[in-house]
């Protein structure tokens, strides 16, 4: 597949899943059909340990957290593939990332309750990021 160099890798893997494969597609797919973009599984890696599975899945965060990018895409359950979220399975997703950072603002409350109680801080605030 040819794509214009002034493509981004991820602009490149967001057409691709969206226009192109519709469907699901796995991740090993994606990545014999985007060669070079992505580079070949080396000699006695799998591919779930490969550098090219771990790009295609930091590209897919990079698709979800870009406003450009009108289409959430998901990893489809129990298998190895992505998809273009339906309504139902995006609702789905973004409840899945809402309780995420709920759970690390319910640890950072306690952190916090922690180090008050030992004075570490007080409830006026403190600079975070100060070192001791």
């Amino acid at each position: 597949m040819r794509y214009p160099e002034s493509m981004s890798r991820t602009e490149v893997l967001y057409d691709y899943i969206t226009t192109v494969h519709i469907g699901e597609v796995s991740e090993e797919k994606i990545a014999e059909d985007l060669y070079p973009i992505y580079p070949a599984v080396k000699e006695g890696i799998t591919f779930h340990d490969s550098t090219a599975r771990k790009m295609i899945s930091d590209d897919i965060q990079k698709i979800n957290s870009d406003p450009r990018f009108e289409k959430i895409i998901i990893s489809s359950a129990g298998t190895s593939g992505v998809k273009v979220a339906t309504k139902e399975e995006a609702l789905k997703f973004i409840q899945k990332q809402q309780m995420a950072c709920f759970k690390k603002l319910k640890r950072l409350s306690v952190l916090t309750d922690k180090v008050m109680k030992q004075g570490q801080i007080n409830t006026e605030g403190a600079v975070y990021g100060e070192t001791v």
